[in-house]
């Protein structure tokens, strides 16, 4: 008798769930918050008779009947309270929070980009300014290293403090990360610029203060960058597309600008027209960047990953192909190499760009690419290292290059095969089996159970059907 009455009770539930579920369904609170948690009640005290309060959902039934449930701890376990409210009822509640300018200013401020924010800049603080000023204001031995830990640690506190009731979007993040990279870089060819001039006998003192030359740069672009992507209000894409004609454009330009060097060219000569060039390339290249996201405005992050991808495998095969067939110690083969390379990478950047134009890549799907081949790579480095000991030999090479593009081929098709992306329906009926729901039925032990457990099976039923009017 007793499963007997258990089989009845399965059965009910799935009579009444496919009734109940067919009506009710989860809408922001107040039309500002889909969820409230803990640390997001801490903030706004919104339900303060709930000690150990964990997590508010609310549940609409009809026009007219709502139901909040609350979920909180009491004695070590998690419980569940569910509150009916009226459309009247809830709108009271809600005056609270449309009357609070605390709590408005809270949930209008965008933080989802401060935790890679703070990352980037305690990197940045450890990697590069925490040894770079001191070295660049002449510090040795205790001072160096007192300098060194207190730029370290203050590279997460000040930016931590700075930010904790700023907006800081993931954009903002992205575009402080690149500024501080090409920042940087920018500097350090302009410091490389202003050695060229110096004289023997050398003065270290002056070359370490140069070093504050792309100090400042990187604190000023990746600032300033953040401040245009915040006013602008520039999408995580429009960035990373800057971001690569940044570093293409540098490449490019130092590629064009040694072509028009020649063989009796001073060496500080060649090296100024380099780094210029490099640096006209870069800032060109952010230009560039931002104009193609412009014409292809529906591109996503995971795009820009891929076409870069395409961009290093045609670049790849360009020093590949002049291997084989060019001289190196022949003058003009050099400039043939860094001019094919250069057409090559722009080709394959191009090529990038147009595979995108009929899929989104998520940001996922574009690391996986970009990963497949550099794993491709390393497994035909080393099957054609197993086929000819020298590493120097054109089987490495080659098979270097055709394991890149299997890798990038294959794991790209395998994506675009198995996209999960597609929406499917049949009209407005929606079925759900639900496995938790018989272990429900079923279990008798009253341990404590954790809070996953009960947002897995509030929804408690095995089987639902639910049809939309």
């Amino acid at each position: 008798m007793k499963n007997l009455g258990k089989v009845i009770t399965i059965i009910l539930s799935i009579i009444v769930s496919a009734n109940l579920y067919g009506q009710q369904k989860t809408i922001p609170l107040c039309d500002k918050i889909e969820i409230v948690n803990a640390n997001l009640e801490k903030k706004l005290n919104l339900f303060s008779e709930y000690k150990n309060f964990q997590q508010a959902l609310l549940y609409q039934e009809n026009d007219t009947l709502f139901i909040l449930e609350v979920i909180y701890k009491k004695n070590d376990v998690f419980k569940v309270a569910r509150k009916p409210l009226t459309k009247v009822e809830l709108d009271i509640f809600c005056e609270k929070i449309y009357q609070s300018e605390t709590i408005d200013k809270f949930l209008s401020t965008n933080q989802d980009g401060r935790t890679e924010f703070l990352i980037s800049s305690t990197i940045s603080g450890l990697g590069f300014y925490g040894w770079a000023i001191p070295q660049a204001s002449n510090l040795e031995d205790r001072a160096a290293i007192a300098t060194y830990m207190l730029i370290g640690g203050g590279s997460f506190f000040v930016p931590f403090l700075a930010t904790k009731d700023r907006e800081i979007t993931r954009s903002m993040a992205r575009s402080y990360s690149i500024g501080t990279g090409t920042g940087i870089g920018h500097g350090l060819i302009i410091r490389n610029l202003m050695s060229l001039n110096d004289e023997y006998p050398y003065d270290n003192t002056k070359t370490q203060r140069r070093l504050f030359v792309p100090i400042a740069l990187g604190l000023g672009e990746s600032v300033g960058f953040m401040a245009l992507t915040n006013h602008f209000d520039l999408p995580v894409s429009d960035v990373s597309m800057i971001a690569t004609g940044s570093v293409w454009g540098a490449g490019w330009g130092a590629g064009i600008g040694s072509l028009f060097l020649s063989e009796s060219t001073d060496f500080k000569v060649g090296s100024q027209r380099i780094s210029v060039a490099a640096l006209v390339g870069s800032s060109a290249g952010m230009f560039l960047g931002h104009k193609v996201y412009q014409k292809m405005p529906n591109m996503t992050n995971g795009d820009v990953l891929v076409a870069n991808s395409y961009g290093i495998l045609g670049g790849l095969y360009a020093g590949t192909i002049s291997d084989l067939a060019l001289d190196f110690e022949k003058y003009n083969h050099g400039k043939v190499l860094i001019g094919s390379i250069t057409a090559a990478t722009i080709g394959g950047l191009a090529y990038g760009l147009h595979r995108t134009s009929d899929y989104d890549y998520t940001t996922s799907e574009g690391a996986y690419i970009g990963l497949s081949e550099i794993a491709g790579g390393l497994l035909g480095f080393g099957i054609g290292y197993l086929v000819d000991t020298d590493l120097n030999s054109e089987t490495v090479l080659i098979s270097s290059s055709l394991g890149a593009t299997a890798g990038l081929l294959i794991i790209d098709n395998y994506l675009r095969k198995r996209s999960l992306k597609v929406n499917t329906s049949i009209g407005n009926f929606d079925f759900g089996f639900n496995p938790m729901g018989i272990a429900n039925a079923f279990e008798e032990d009253n341990s404590v159970k954790s809070l996953e457990y009960y947002q897995r099976s509030m929804n408690n039923y095995i089987v639902r059907a639910a049809v939309t009017f």
